[in-house]
């Protein structure tokens, strides 16, 4: 996702506080209030709900996102957990063949 698309943009947080977007990248963003600057990470902030763009189109793209990142993490699992499926009988395969030599 290309970050630089949310830079300047607006941001309204649980508080309703409204904020402009400062920096923002997969690890941290930046928000600019009134009377101060706060670093959340974006990945619980925007899935908390705690902020939201003020754009419905860049909250769509970080709600994809979300859901891109999600889906990637639940592959992930199945195909670790089926490599420690595989590496068990593997195991156990190897296990019977020791003990019967």
């Amino acid at each position: 996702m290309n970050y630089k698309n949310f830079l300047n943009k607006q941001v309204v947080n649980k508080n309703n506080e409204v904020g402009v977007v400062l920096s923002f990248d997969s690890d941290h963003i930046v928000i600019k209030y009134s009377s101060d600057e706060k670093t959340y990470y974006p990945d619980t902030a925007f899935k908390s709900g705690f902020l939201t763009f003020k754009s419905k189109r860049l909250k769509q793209l970080i709600d994809q996102d979300l859901l891109n990142k999600e889906i990637a993490n639940k592959k992930k699992e199945k195909e670790l957990a089926e490599k420690h499926k595989k590496y068990n009988a593997k195991r156990t395969t190897v296990n019977k063949i020791y003990k019967r030599l």
